[in-house]
């Protein structure tokens, strides 16, 4: 990783086209945030190369970037099953705890 003018690049060393070559995120803000999910179209190639280059790796830069993407997906889906859980509870078990009622016949009985 690099910086130059305030932006920051990186260089991946392509096995497809046997050479470095200069990379950097489009959106220099996002590639900080903790959920962002980049896409291909987020690459910028900084280096000369032509379309099939490109795409090559492009390809490459997304396919070395993928299981730290998928553990990104796990952990957001988690976090959001979790919180369809809570909201399936109530909004105030976890401070009151559960309420369980009495069985039916015990409240009759009295």
């Amino acid at each position: 990783m690099k910086t130059e003018s305030n932006n920051i690049y990186f260089i991946i060393n392509s096995e497809e086209l046997k050479r470095e070559v200069a990379w950097e995120w489009r959106d220099q803000k996002k590639q900080f945030f903790q959920t962002w999910v980049p896409t291909e179209a987020d690459i910028v190639l900084i280096d000369e190369l032509t379309p099939d280059e490109r795409a090559l790796v492009k390809a490459e830069i997304m396919h070395e970037l993928e299981p730290e993407l998928r553990e990104e997906r796990l952990r957001r889906n988690k976090k959001a099953m979790e919180k369809r859980a809570r909201e399936r509870r109530g909004p105030n078990i976890e401070r009151w705890g559960a309420c369980v009622a009495p069985p039916i016949e015990e409240r009759r009985n009295k």
